[in-house]
Parts: C-alpha cells; structure tokens; sequence
C-alpha cells in the first residue's frame, strides 16, 4: 500500500500522488498508523489557494 509521510513535503507528495495517478492517499506516523487521508482534490485547492489566494469574502467558516 502507497502512503505518505505525515511529515513529508508537499512537493514531494503532489508528485507522488499525480504520477501514480490515485485520488487519495492515507498519511502515516512514524509507526505507520493512519494520520489522515490527503486527495487530489484538496491538494488542487491548497495549491490554488497558496498561488491565487481565496477570492474576496471566502474565509473557510461556513458563515458567508
């Protein structure tokens, strides 16, 4: 099973995810115990979010 680091860099794990072309990956501790699970999709939006910046009035909370 592929997996990723908790404290892997996301350049690296951007690549890994797009060249083995998967939708998600789990995230693992040291002792190999699940952390988490990182997709593509949340990757594509924090990369957008890190180049471009959230449009005007979108601060995450729910509340617009």
């Amino acid at each position: 099973m592929f997996a990723v680091r908790e404290d892997a860099l996301l350049r690296d794990t951007i690549d890994r995810i797009l060249k083995r072309g998967l939708k998600y990956v789990p995230v693992v501790d040291d002792q190999h115990r699940l952390r988490g699970i990182i997709t593509r999709t949340a990757l594509v939006d924090l990369v957008y979010d890190t180049i471009w910046g959230k449009a005007a009035g979108e601060d995450g909370d729910g509340d617009d």
